[in-house]
């Protein structure tokens, strides 16, 4: 509605990514973000995430159990499905695919972690596998015109 070009600004988002190296390291990492997701779903300010998803009662489960210190037990509440609407989950082989598939289109750029003992030279080459995935932001205009 602005008149600006899309291709000039950048959309920041996404969720969270699992990965690891095999399924177990990948089964930990999605036990993270399934942390993440039972903290954030507990937080009132965050419901209307859980909302637009359908989880309106499992919102309302973390927050009682977060105000009576459940919090050691919420993590359990979230299934798989949930955690992977929030985050792409594969390992690191299938990582490039699965972050098109889940935020492809969707955001320009996505926040990454990597576990401690990740080698440097894999973390390169995910990083170049996922910057081939196609985006519509080419780069901030230098002009007003």
């Amino acid at each position: 509605r602005s008149g600006r070009d899309r291709r000039h600004f950048q959309v920041w988002g996404g969720g969270f990514i699992a990965t690891g190296a095999d399924e177990g390291e990948l089964h930990k990492a999605m036990d993270d973000v399934r942390y993440r997701v039972a903290f954030y779903g507990s937080t009132r300010s965050y419901r209307p995430v859980l909302s637009a998803h359908g989880w309106d009662d499992l919102g309302n489960e973390l927050h009682r159990m977060s105000v009576q210190g459940e919090w050691g037990q919420m993590a359990a509440k979230v299934p798989d499905e949930l955690v992977h609407a929030f985050a792409a989950c594969a390992t690191h082989r299938d990582l490039p695919a699965a972050v098109e598939k889940r935020f492809g289109g969707l955001t320009d750029a996505i926040g990454l972690g990597f576990a401690k003992d990740t080698p440097e030279g894999l973390v390169r080459e995910l990083v170049a596998d996922l910057r081939r995935i196609p985006s519509v932001f080419q780069g901030f205009a230098t002009s007003w015109d």
